[in-house]
């Protein structure tokens, strides 16, 4: 059901119906809340798929405001359901959705695979994207990036010796090295590079040079920087990505204690 907050008691009913803000969706959108409150058939409700982000980001910003919660996170729950197989184009839309919206415990979980998106790749963020992401999901992945890139720069070693080669491989060590130092030349724009690119594919363990790497370690090259990126996501990624879940329920939890919780009442909307 509709609800909005109101201070009357007469407000929300048959004589006096309280009114929906005039632009608060467009009629796509509303119909689609109204196949969620009336779906045709007992628990079927509308199909939420995650390559269409833009419309349920118009739906999900008119529960929030009509206090739908239970189909908000229902919305949510099928879209982070399906977050490994976001489009790297809507990479930054969806984490500010799950931030703005999902407040389920594992809030980190599904940032994961949309957080390596930005993570992994060799250009940065476009303004564009900042701007999709808004203030919180911008400074993790930021945070994200210096930390992968730290970790690499600070260790070299370790995940030099991390890096898997081929079962004929005759040069183990020299293979690691070739593979690690194309991934430390990858953090850099090259020339010709441009500022941005919309659907930017680029990823510092994009192995294109065979110099260094032996006969049966190169046809197998990116799958060997594979396994070290796995790595680099459970040491790293998840980690951060878990700090920052964790300053942000902080950040919360003393806002919730600086404010007095509302008193008005929560009536039906009889009308739209």
């Amino acid at each position: 059901m509709f609800s909005l907050t109101t201070s009357s008691n007469e407000d929300g009913t048959e004589e006096k119906p309280v009114l929906l803000p005039a632009g608060l969706c467009s009629s796509v959108a509303f119909k689609t809340i109204c196949d969620f409150i009336y779906p045709e058939s007992v628990g079927i409700f509308p199909t939420v798929t995650i390559d269409n982000l833009v419309g349920w980001e118009s739906v999900l910003a008119a529960t929030s405001i009509l206090q739908m919660n239970s189909t908000t996170q229902c919305i949510m729950l099928n879209l982070t359901s399906a977050s490994s197989q976001i489009h790297q184009s809507d990479a930054a839309r969806f984490m500010r959705l799950v931030v703005d919206y999902d407040t389920r415990p594992p809030l980190a979980t599904h940032l994961v695979a949309p957080l390596c998106t930005f993570a992994f790749r060799r250009r940065p963020l476009s303004p564009y994207e900042f701007s999709s992401m808004g203030e919180k999901v911008s400074a993790l992945v930021h945070y994200t990036r210096e930390s992968v890139r730290d970790c690499f720069l600070l260790d070299q070693a370790k995940w030099t010796g991390n890096i898997q080669t081929g079962l004929m491989c005759n040069q183990k060590e020299r293979c690691r090295k070739a593979i690690f130092q194309q991934i430390l030349e990858n953090m850099v724009n090259k020339p010709g590079d441009k500022p941005f690119e919309d659907d930017d594919e680029s990823s510092i363990f994009l192995i294109a040079s065979e110099e260094g790497i032996c006969t049966s370690c190169y046809p197998q090259r990116s799958k060997l920087a594979h396994a070290l990126m796995l790595s680099m996501i459970e040491g790293v990624v998840k980690k951060a990505c878990s700090e920052g879940a964790s300053v942000w329920n902080q950040e919360n939890l003393e806002s919730g204690n600086k404010s007095e919780p509302d008193k008005e009442q929560i009536r039906p909307v009889g009308a739209v």
